[in-house]
C-alpha cells in the first residue's frame, strides 16, 4: 500500500523467500535513476533517431549520444557542485539545475567549446556554459505526488509534441 492509501503492484520473476515485498518495493524505487538516465537518451537526446542504416552507424550514433550524455552529466555536476559551494541551502527548497534547460544550453554551446582552437578561449567557454546552467534552477520539492492523467486525456496534444528532424 502507497501513502496514499492505493496499492501498487509490481510484477517481478523474483521467489518470495528472496526478498520481501517491501525489499522489493525499495528495489523498484531504486530503479528510478537507472529510468531517468533512459528518459535523457530517448527523450532528450534523441538516441532512437539514426542519421544512417548500416550497423557501423548505428553503433557510431548510440556511442556519440551516450558520451555525449557523459560529458553533459559532467558539466552539470560540477554547475551543480559549484552552486553548493556558493549558495549552500538558504531557503525554503534546496536549489537544483534544471536539466532540460541545461541539456539546451549544451546543446546549442558544446559544439563551439569543442572546436575551439584556443584553450583560453576554450576555458573561457566553460565557465560562461556552467554559470548559464547555474543560472537556471527549480526548487528540489521531497516527495510530491501528483495524480497521473489517464485514458483520453493522456495524449490529447501528443501529434504536436512530435519531434521533426
Amino acid at each position: 500500500m502507497l501513502q496514499s492509501g492505493e496499492y501498487e503492484y509490481l510484477a517481478t520473476n523474483i521467489i518470495p523467500e528472496e526478498f520481501s515485498t517491501k525489499e522489493i518495493g525499495e528495489l523498484y524505487s531504486m530503479r528510478l535513476d537507472l529510468e531517468t538516465a533512459y528518459d535523457d537518451l530517448k527523450n532528450k537526446l534523441g538516441i532512437e533517431n539514426f542519421i544512417g542504416t548500416k550497423p557501423i552507424l548505428l553503433e557510431q550514433d548510440i556511442y556519440a549520444t551516450i558520451y555525449l550524455c557523459n560529458i553533459m552529466n559532467d558539466i552539470m555536476l560540477e554547475a551543480q557542485m559549484e552552486l553548493e559551494q556558493e549558495k549552500g541551502h538558504d531557503g525554503k527548497h534546496v536549489m537544483a539545475i534544471n536539466k532540460n534547460i541545461a541539456i539546451g544550453i549544451m546543446k546549442k554551446d558544446l559544439i563551439h567549446f569543442i572546436l575551439e582552437k584556443s584553450d583560453q578561449e576554450r576555458k573561457a567557454r566553460m565557465v560562461a556554459i556552467v554559470d548559464e546552467i547555474k543560472r537556471n534552477l527549480l526548487p528540489v520539492r521531497k516527495d510530491r505526488h501528483y495524480p497521473r492523467t489517464k485514458g483520453l486525456l493522456a495524449g490529447k496534444y501528443a501529434n504536436s509534441r512530435k519531434k521533426s528532424y
